[in-house]
């Protein structure tokens, strides 16, 4: 294929454009979407090509002045031997979901990486998603545990032939088409990794982790209500939030019960003073209105007063089932 000069600054000029409002029919259809955390897809016959997100590899930065957090991409292409068309990324488009249909940000113009591809290649695309600190509490609110994002992608790229000026002795690379290729993917950030690597960029709080793991084979009722409760905790239902966490405590004393007779020394004593320190704060939420004649606006529960009592929660299931599986090993 032959242009003139003239011919070529046109559809240069006219490719640009056209960025903007054309894309190919070739679109890939809604049925190849997928939410696995590598997606494969194709670029018009020309190349297969994966894209991949690692969750560990997401960081933050900006603080309260300019909060975002940091997404690499990493893509591969295989394009096909032996023909006469390749291509040029132009452009990533990204949106970024949690819970899992809620949009928390939309990322910058990336636009990196500008080569034309002919053969086997991979990069890394950095996607950058701006954040507040409205938006960084209630992304963090969100997290029981780990953290479930979904990335919704568009990679838009510009098909490209080899064409010959008449009047120069070399070619010129000519875009001729643009094709916008969708995926999507579902990524899940550990607990830890977001604790440690991610919030601290946010100027969100600094964590300390409790492992305590979710044993249901004695506990199962107990587990169900406090999963309950966090789930009320992401929605800011402190009230919510005690009521379980009480009812979650009066499961597992009616489970020692049953294990335990009256007058062990693991329910007089070793279970007695801990749900006894339990209870005293536990009920608190009860009795505010009858501290606010002496506390005024002082008498009130908030946030953390719901998160300590989680945690308390959480250890006493945990020792519940410890005392009845040391019983049952004896």
């Amino acid at each position: 294929m032959q242009y003139s000069a003239r011919d070529a600054r046109e559809i240069t000029k006219h490719s640009f454009q056209c960025i903007e409002i054309e894309q190919s029919s070739n679109i890939v259809p809604e049925q190849r979407r997928t939410t696995l955390p590598e997606v494969g897809f194709q670029i018009h016959g020309i190349s297969n090509g994966t894209l991949r997100i690692d969750a560990t590899e997401i960081s933050a930065d900006g603080a309260e002045v300019y909060p975002r957090l940091r997404i690499p991409i990493h893509l591969s292409f295989s394009p096909a031997a032996n023909i006469e068309q390749f291509f040029t990324l132009l452009r990533i488009e990204a949106r970024l979901f949690v819970d899992p249909n809620v949009k928390i940000s939309d990322a910058g113009p990336a636009t990196e990486n500008l080569f034309t591809i002919r053969s086997q290649s991979s990069m890394v695309w950095n996607l950058e998603f701006p954040l507040d600190t409205y938006r960084v509490k209630w992304l963090d609110a969100r997290r029981p545990g780990d953290l479930a994002l979904r990335v919704d992608l568009a990679v838009i790229v510009g098909l490209q032939t080899q064409g010959k000026i008449t009047d120069k002795p070399k070619t010129i690379n000519v875009t001729t088409d643009f094709q916008k290729v969708d995926s999507q993917i579902a990524i899940r950030v550990p607990r830890s990794h977001w604790v440690d690597n991610v919030l601290p960029g946010l100027a969100a709080n600094a964590y300390f982790l409790i492992e305590i793991p979710k044993s249901a084979e004695y506990t199962a009722r107990a587990w169900s209500l406090i999963e309950q409760a966090e789930g009320l905790l992401g929605r800011w239902d402190t009230k919510g939030v005690f009521a379980h966490c009480r009812e979650a405590a009066t499961a597992l004393t009616n489970l020692l019960q049953n294990h335990f007779p009256n007058g062990s020394f693991v329910s007089e004593q070793r279970w007695a003073r801990a749900v006894k320190e339990f209870s005293h704060f536990a009920s608190l939420d009860l009795h505010l209105e009858e501290y606010r004649s002496k506390y005024s606006t002082e008498a009130k529960i908030e946030r953390a007063d719901a998160e300590c009592l989680l945690i308390f929660t959480k250890a006493l299931a945990k020792f519940a089932d410890e005392l009845i599986r040391a019983k049952k090993s004896d």
